[in-house]
């Protein structure tokens, strides 16, 4: 048998069998390299679009902060320095929220040197705290007292002008300010200037007199009125000796003042020397001096020398201390026995 002959492909298959075989190489050469490049760009999209939908989730808190708003608003006397001087209403204004925790309107009636409240807002994302620090000090400052610079010049009786300084406590807020002064007349047997303190939050303690005697006249050489027994009253009588020629009797004299309508009495005091003598009580505008008197359990005699006299007017009965501003004053000499 003759052996076969070979014919080439190429020669049996006809053309248009060769191109469309051609044509499914080309297409699934160019699929094998094609694939990879967009499954690359698909993954990329993919990864764009997780990673903006991550950044706005994470940028979502940062978006929801405006969201909430909390506002307190305080309601009170405000005094001093921030203080409040009455009791304070807190209440907060609270927005965009979903839950509050100590929120609620409150009311402080305490003194208290600060007492601090917070308010917490929440809503999706966000959480919003504030807080307020209210001080109080309704207490004006108390325990005044004043203070004079020195003791007395003479006596119980200041002679030159006195410097006077209040001071007081305050348990809240402290003490500011008190008042400090120089006092330096008129005169007067029961002068009494006033002082006040102030602490931190403005209150303003209750005036506080000081009272002394002030008088600024030059004191008399003659001697201080004696607080003795009754005076001898003749020498000759006392030892039996030749007596001396008798001496006049000093006159007493008399001190009178304006009437003042509607008052029932008069307190005339009598000062010799800074020392208060007498202290009476006359219904007339007029008094004339003794010559011998008690006051305070001892007995003293007219003698003379330069006495300082002071009149107020007294109103309802003496148990009741009404007594008006000082209406007269004057002084009087009383000369000696020719």
């Amino acid at each position: 048998m003759p052996p076969p002959v070979l014919v080439p492909l190429t020669d049996t298959v006809p053309p248009a069998y060769r191109s469309a075989a051609m044509m499914r190489v080309s297409i699934a050469r160019k699929m094998s390299i094609d694939s990879p490049f967009r499954w690359a760009t698909e993954r990329s999209r993919l990864l764009g679009v997780l990673a903006t939908a991550f950044a706005l989730a994470l940028g979502a808190p940062a978006v929801a902060l405006g969201a909430v708003e909390v506002v307190p608003t305080l309601t009170g006397t405000a005094g001093d320095s921030g203080w409040f001087t009455s009791g304070v209403r807190v209440k907060w204004t609270v927005s965009g929220e979903t839950s509050t925790t100590g929120c609620d309107t409150q009311y402080l009636t305490a003194d208290t040197p600060g007492t601090t409240i917070a308010c917490t807002a929440t809503a999706p994302g966000d959480s919003v705290t504030h807080t307020v620090t209210v001080p109080i000090d309704q207490t004006p400052p108390n325990a005044v007292v004043a203070t004079p610079a020195r003791p007395p010049d003479l006596g119980l009786s200041y002679t030159a002008p006195l410097p006077i300084t209040w001071s007081a406590t305050d348990a809240t807020s402290g003490i500011a300010t008190c008042t400090s002064l120089t006092y330096a007349g008129p005169d007067g047997p029961a002068v009494a200037p006033t002082g006040t303190c102030r602490d931190r939050a403005g209150n303003v303690s209750a005036p506080l007199p000081f009272t002394f005697s002030y008088d600024t006249t030059a004191p008399s050489t003659a001697p201080l009125v004696a607080a003795t027994g009754a005076p001898v009253a003749n020498q000759a009588a006392a030892t039996g000796t030749p007596s001396a020629p008798a001496k006049t009797k000093a006159k007493r004299p008399a001190v009178t003042w304006r009437a003042q309508p509607k008052a029932k009495y008069y307190n005339l005091q009598l000062f010799r020397n800074g020392r208060k003598i007498l202290s009476a009580w006359p219904t007339v505008n007029h008094y004339t001096l003794k010559a011998r008197w008690q006051y305070h359990g001892h007995t003293y005699t007219l003698s003379a020398g330069r006495y300082r006299w002071y009149v107020w007017p007294g109103y309802g009965p003496r148990a009741a201390h009404r007594y008006g501003r000082l209406l007269a004053k004057g002084a009087v000499a009383v000369p000696k026995p020719s």
